[in-house]
């Protein structure tokens, strides 16, 4: 089987064009409504699947119109069980830390956006994040445990989502290669944003908004 482009959220116009440079063919299927009138943005891929080594099903949804629903503002002991979540960590001046396996890293002043996923005690894996002292053992441990996250940005659990909103937000800025990027293909999972807002996650336009932000008590911040 012949590679096939992810299309999962991608419009229906940019989905068929990466299939059409893939070489393969596309059929569709459940598209609501079949042409999208006034009021509706463009039709997004809902689900895929590969037919045979030359022909993939799209499953595509039109949807309305509006802004993007605001993340509901929560503590940690209020958080889901499982997810996906952005860390935001700001560096107020240049940072060298000796990372594990990666050596070295020297850190501009700037942004910090981490993507990371936990199947289950996600209130656990955030809290450790936002806590100075803790035992070094994953790559944001050693970065965590110097600047502390101001807010951690959480999604509902999806397979593939981590990997994904690690490449959408690189577009806004530079990866730190290899961090956080062990178990996956990704070039990373850190990434430093170019003109920092507080806004930042507005700009992740081919993925779902985040449905809960976490933000870090006064009192552990850096």
């Amino acid at each position: 089987m012949r590679s096939v482009p992810d299309c999962l959220g991608v419009g229906l116009e940019q989905a068929e064009q990466r299939l059409g440079e893939a070489g393969l063919s596309v059929v569709l299927e459940d598209i609501t409504p079949a042409r999208a009138p006034a009021g509706y943005q463009d039709l997004r891929v809902v689900r895929q699947r590969s037919i045979d080594e030359q022909t993939v099903q799209l499953t595509v949804a039109a949807f309305m119109c509006g802004p993007s629903p605001e993340p509901v503002h929560i503590e940690l002991t209020e958080a889901p069980e499982s997810g996906v979540y952005m860390l935001e960590m700001v560096l107020r001046e240049r940072l060298a830390i000796c990372v594990g396996s990666l050596g070295e890293i020297v850190f501009e002043a700037g942004e910090y956006v981490y993507v990371g996923s936990a199947k289950k005690c996600l209130e656990a894996r955030v809290g450790r994040h936002m806590r100075g002292e803790k035992k070094l053992k994953w790559h944001v441990d050693y970065l965590s445990s110097r600047v502390r996250a101001t807010r951690a940005f959480v999604w509902p659990w999806s397979e593939g989502l981590e990997c994904r909103l690690a490449g959408e937000l690189a577009k806004g800025g530079s990866i730190v290669e290899g961090f956080g990027a062990s178990d996956c293909d990704c070039k990373g999972h850190l990434t430093r944003l170019r003109g920092g807002s507080s806004e930042w996650w507005r700009r992740l336009s081919r993925v779902p908004p985040p449905s809960y932000v976490i933000s870090s008590p006064e009192k552990d911040r850096s």
